[in-house]
């Protein structure tokens, strides 16, 4: 028996060959309603979709460093952000396996499906679009759940402000603060995030987070300067601060830790060392998982 669907969300294919992307559309039609397709001749997937903002987005691109910079693309553009909830699926080669792994475990993409040869597991992609779909209807009714998305600015997802541990996210790549923000957004914390250095100042009067990720290189005030008004405020001086960085040159580390930081990432990161890292420096608030 075909399982029902769980709501009726939007379906879009996103691909730069029209070929393969009714291919794919013929495959999910018979399953589900509301299938389109985005043809990305320049790269580039449109925001504002109906699908981006709550539905299931496909990327059908034969390569996965296609797909990655088409999504990637996606979520710098403007009308996504904070908003969006949807849940991406790519479809990969048997030789790009253990690479479309490594970008779904550190949260570019919510799941992967091979597709190509021609004739791999068709049914696997209908259950992943279900899968999807399940997240989806999770979300849209659990009454505290709130978008986490932290793509455009200071989102701040209040959820049950003061009960759970506090993470300000503080990273000027929208990109990246969305992908922190998903690694994080089922594990017990709330979350809030600033562009920059003067945004996260302004959300510290009156937010009092349990912890900083804090990127270095950002434009204006950057990491280090941060991280000195930081310690020069008895509110805020206390506060752990994980920096967040794609330079783990000696004399970084050693400024960073001379000014209190208690911990690195070094970008590309997974949600696996994140989430260790976190643990480590909240101690005993370590949040409980949520499903």
């Amino acid at each position: 028996m075909t399982p029902a669907a769980p709501r009726a969300s939007a379906i879009r294919i996103a691909s730069s060959d029209p070929h393969e992307a009714e291919l794919v559309r013929s495959l999910l039609e018979d399953e589900f309603a509301n299938v389109g397709v985005t043809l990305t001749d320049d790269g580039v997937i449109p925001a504002g979709d109906e699908a981006l903002i709550f539905g299931v987005l496909i990327l059908v691109y034969r390569h996965l460093a296609a797909a990655e910079q088409a999504y990637i693309g996606l979520l710098r553009g403007a009308g996504v952000g904070g908003k969006s909830m949807h849940r991406s699926v790519v479809l990969c080669s048997r030789e790009e396996v253990a690479d479309a792994y490594v970008l779904c475990r550190r949260g570019l993409f919510d799941d992967y499906v091979v597709f190509w040869p021609a004739g791999s597991d068709i049914k696997r992609l209908q259950m992943a679009v279900y899968g999807a779909m399940k997240q989806l209807s999770a979300v849209d009714s659990g009454p505290a759940e709130r978008p986490t998305g932290c793509g455009s600015g200071a989102t701040v997802d209040h959820g049950d402000s003061g009960t759970r541990p506090g993470v300000l996210i503080v990273d000027d790549d929208a990109a990246h603060r969305r992908l922190t923000s998903r690694m994080l957004a089922s594990a017990g914390f709330e979350l809030h995030c600033a562009a920059n250095g003067d945004e996260a100042l302004g959300l510290l009067t009156t937010l009092q987070p349990s912890l900083m990720l804090l990127d270095l290189a950002m434009p204006g005030m950057g990491g280090l300067d941060l991280m000195r008004r930081l310690r020069d405020s008895p509110r805020t001086a206390a506060m752990p601060v994980i920096i967040m960085t794609g330079n783990a040159a000696t004399e970084i580390v050693r400024t960073s830790l001379d000014l209190g930081a208690v911990d690195f990432l070094v970008k590309p990161f997974d949600r696996t060392t994140l989430l260790a890292k976190l643990h480590r420096a909240l101690g005993s608030e370590k949040p409980a998982e949520q499903s």
